[in-house]
């Protein structure tokens, strides 16, 4: 979203609504306000507004400033009990934005199946006229790869430690056995312990397994380039978009993955693993013999291409 606010901000008078902000500033191009000074504005001050997963605030913002156009920015899939909210997108006049296909198909099925019910025959109005719109996550244009040198051994796990750590430490604990000089980095983003999800702590003492915490983000870019591969076997949690790999994608490292969520629309089929000891293993024991895959981020995902992409979509 920052990144996003910055670049849209070269053009457009650009403001950030922070709900735990007291004071407001000016940060480089954008302006980061209190709830206080926003409501104190103009109801004709902004053309667009984008909502940023609050499905629930919709019709409030929608209230607040009548004229403007109207965005819920959604990054997760929407469970099923959403679909009663379908009514007050469309009484708000509000687009959705989704980050992948497979996100915006999913979730026009959600609210598509609600707004059916919401709505009579007569209004004409079927689900497949959901107005969901798909806009990626932006990776920096400067984020490339350069020459170095890989450690074949070296594997790195950077999410969130709900995303199937467990399962992924499973995979590996069995893939050491066949390779003993693997080694597994596990980068969390700092606000989930790994204690309060319930992983055996056997496995988090695996021998090759290395607790980096949280950390820079500069830092955890060099892990993931000298890495043989981002390893995230897990079918757990599909995810919406998985910037983990797109960043990966961009300084040349390949993604191990579970053919899940969206990982087929960012990753290759080489990518792609069932999950199981041996087809994880044999990947692995490939890529380390040679057989890599070259892997690059789409053009697409890079943040140039978002911006304009969000430029035509603000019309």
């Amino acid at each position: 979203m920052v990144l996003v606010a910055d670049a849209l901000a070269a053009n457009h008078n650009v403001w950030v609504l922070q709900a735990g902000r007291s004071d407001s500033a000016q940060l480089g191009r954008v302006n980061y306000v209190s709830y206080d000074d926003l409501a104190s504005s103009s109801s004709t001050m902004f053309d667009s507004i984008i909502v940023v997963r609050a499905i629930k605030q919709v019709a409030k913002w929608r209230e607040m400033f009548p004229h403007a156009q109207l965005f819920l920015w959604v990054h997760d899939y929407l469970p099923g009990k959403r679909r009663k909210y379908a009514r007050r997108l469309v009484d708000a006049r509000c687009r959705v934005i989704a980050v992948t296909h497979t996100h915006a198909g999913h979730t026009a099925a959600v609210l598509g199946a609600g707004f059916w019910r919401g709505y009579d025959q007569k209004r004409r109005i079927k689900p497949a006229n959901w107005p969901v719109t798909v806009v990626y996550n932006p990776v920096p244009d400067d984020l490339t790869s350069r020459p170095g040198s890989v450690d074949v051994n070296k594997l790195v796990f950077c999410s969130a430690p709900r995303k199937g750590l467990g399962q992924t430490l499973q995979l590996f604990k069995a893939a050491k056995e066949r390779i003993p000089a693997l080694r597994l980095l596990l980068a969390n983003p700092g606000y989930q312990s790994l204690d309060a999800l319930g992983i055996d702590s056997e496995l988090l003492l695996t021998d090759g397994v290395e607790i980096l915490g949280a950390l820079p983000r500069h830092q955890l870019l060099e892990h993931i380039r000298s890495a043989l591969c981002v390893f995230m076997p897990q079918s757990v949690y599909p995810e919406t978009f998985g910037l983990v790999f797109a960043e990966a994608h961009a300084v040349g490292t390949p993604v191990l993955a579970c053919d899940l969520g969206a990982a087929p629309e960012l990753l290759s089929r080489e990518e792609l693993t069932d999950g199981t000891v041996d087809d994880v293993v044999e990947k692995l024991a490939n890529w380390s013999a040679g057989a890599r895959p070259k892997v690059r981020l789409s053009n697409d995902m890079r943040l140039s291409s978002v911006v304009n992409s969000w430029l035509a979509l603000l019309g």
